[in-house]
């Protein structure tokens, strides 16, 4: 496995997977300060395949593998040449709606067992703004700390990927919290 060096290279994977015109299949959905952030921490690796890459996250609480491939076949493939490697446990999202029941089976067809089941949901048409009340602030930067002590304590770390204290700080300058 090679560590990835940019998030331009990411990028690039995803530009190369997608030119080959033979369909498309991936968890990994790009977004800048986060990759960025494991970068630089040096927890992404990566392994090329056949019309396809894994992207493997190590950090502190687990390993994560994302992959970006052409379709079924070459996810198969691919998780048949990288399992062998895998020496501890590997968390795996799978977002494909559509194609989910046969992706699921991929993974179990190599041995990944299941985990947790997660239905994730979203509202449209948040409010323009939200105004703190009742004793409710927005995080300050000293704040990082706690709410970490706060996801570990009431989330599961391996079926959510609970952000690191430099997300959880740049999501507070930028009022996410």
């Amino acid at each position: 496995m090679e560590l990835v060096q940019s998030y331009h290279q990411l990028n690039s994977f995803i530009s190369e997977i997608r030119s080959l015109r033979k369909g498309f299949i991936s968890n990994l959905f790009l977004h800048f300060e986060k990759h960025n952030l494991w970068i630089e921490k040096k927890e992404l690796f990566y392994q090329a395949t056949t019309e396809g890459y894994f992207i493997f996250r190590n950090n502190s609480m687990a390993s994560y593998l994302f992959y970006i491939t052409t379709d079924e076949f070459q996810l198969r493939k691919g998780l048949q040449e990288i399992t062998p490697q895998i020496k501890k446990t590997v968390m795996v999202d799978i977002l494909e709606d559509s194609k989910i029941e046969s992706i699921k089976q991929v993974f179990f067809d190599n041995d990944f067992l299941l985990y947790e089941e997660l239905n994730r949901m979203s509202r449209i048409g948040l409010p323009d703004s939200i105004q703190p009340g009742l004793g409710v602030t927005f995080a300050e930067p000293e704040d990082s700390v706690v709410i970490l002590q706060l996801l570990y304590s009431n989330f599961d770390p391996l079926s959510e990927q609970i952000p690191d204290i430099e997300e959880i700080a740049h999501y507070i300058q930028t009022n996410g919290f």
